[in-house]
C-alpha cells in the first residue's frame, strides 16, 4: 500500500474514533455518581446558607434594637427623663413618636410611618399590603411605656429613677398580629403588671409555648424567633438575648 494511502487510512480511523467519542453519552453509573455528588454538596451547602441567613437576621435585629434604645434615651433627655408612651393621646405609636430621633420626621398619619429599624428581619408575618409593610415587630415594657390613649392616667416613669438599667428590658421581639404588627406593649406578660420585689427577683417568668407563634391575635408576648431566643434592648441602651425560659422577674421588675 502506498505511503500516502496508509496515512489517509490512519487519519480516517482517527477521525472515526473522535466522532464516536464525541457521540458517546454518560453511562447510568456515571449519571448516578454525578447525582450523588450533587446531593452531598447540597446537603452540606443548604444548612450552611440557612445558618448564615439566620445569623445575619439576628445581627440585624440586635442592631435595630440598639437604634431604638438610643432613640428612647434621646427622647427621654428631651422630656425630663420620662419614657415615651407606647401610644400617645392621639394614638400615635411608639415608632411614630421616635421617628424624629431616628433620622426622619413624625408623620400625621401612622400609615407607613415606621423606620425599618422597627422590623425584625426574622418576623413571621410580612404584610401583603405595601402600605403596612413597615409595621413594627417589637413590643415595649408595659409599665415603662403605657398606652396614654387607652389609660390617660397611667403613671409615667423616668429613666433616671430605674435602679438596674442594665438588667431591665425596655423593648423586645414580640408576637405579631395577623396584620403583621406587634402590639404596642407586652400586656400578656403577667409579671409586668406589678413592680416586683427583691424576694421574687430570681423567679423565671412564665412562658406559654402555645403563644410563641405568629400570627397571634389577642395576645402580646415575647417572641423567641431567633433559634429559640428573644432579642431585647435594656434601659441603658445595650441589646442582648435570652433563651426561652431564662428571663427572670428581675429583668422586668422596676420596683427595687
Amino acid at each position: 500500500m502506498p505511503l500516502s494511502s496508509a496515512s489517509n487510512h490512519v487519519n480516517a480511523r482517527r477521525a472515526h474514533h473522535r466522532a464516536a467519542a464525541a457521540n458517546h453519552g454518560f453511562t447510568l453509573i456515571e449519571l448516578l455518581t454525578v447525582i450523588a455528588i450533587i446531593g452531598i454538596l447540597a446537603a452540606i451547602i443548604v444548612p450552611t446558607v440557612a445558618k448564615v441567613r439566620s445569623s445575619a437576621h439576628n445581627a440585624t435585629c440586635l442592631s435595630n434594637l440598639r437604634q431604638i434604645g438610643v432613640a428612647v434615651i434621646l427622647y427621654a433627655n428631651d422630656n425630663k427623663q420620662i419614657f415615651p408612651p407606647a401610644s400617645d393621646a392621639d394614638s400615635n405609636s411608639l415608632s411614630s413618636t421616635l421617628r424624629p430621633y431616628m433620622g426622619a420626621g413624625k408623620t400625621v398619619n401612622n400609615t407607613n410611618s415606621n423606620s425599618e429599624a422597627f422590623i425584625c428581619p426574622a418576623r413571621g408575618v410580612v404584610p401583603e399590603d405595601s402600605n403596612n409593610f413597615l409595621r413594627s415587630s417589637y413590643s415595649a415594657h408595659l409599665l415603662l411605656f403605657p398606652s396614654i390613649h387607652d389609660s390617660p392616667n397611667a403613671p409615667r416613669y423616668r429613666t433616671n429613677t430605674i435602679t438596674r438599667p442594665s438588667e431591665i428590658i425596655m423593648i423586645g421581639d414580640a408576637t405579631q398580629q395577623t396584620s403583621g404588627s406587634a402590639y404596642s406593649n407586652l400586656w400578656s406578660v403577667g409579671e409586668m403588671y406589678v413592680e416586683g420585689s427583691a424576694p421574687t427577683a430570681e423567679n423565671f417568668i412564665v412562658v406559654n409555648n402555645a403563644q410563641d407563634v405568629d400570627p397571634l391575635d389577642g395576645k402580646s408576648n415575647f417572641r423567641y424567633r431567633h433559634n429559640g431566643h428573644v432579642n431585647v434592648v435594656f434601659i441603658d441602651g445595650h441589646a442582648g438575648s435570652f433563651d426561652k425560659g431564662t428571663i427572670k422577674r428581675r429583668n422586668i421588675a422596676i420596683g427595687y
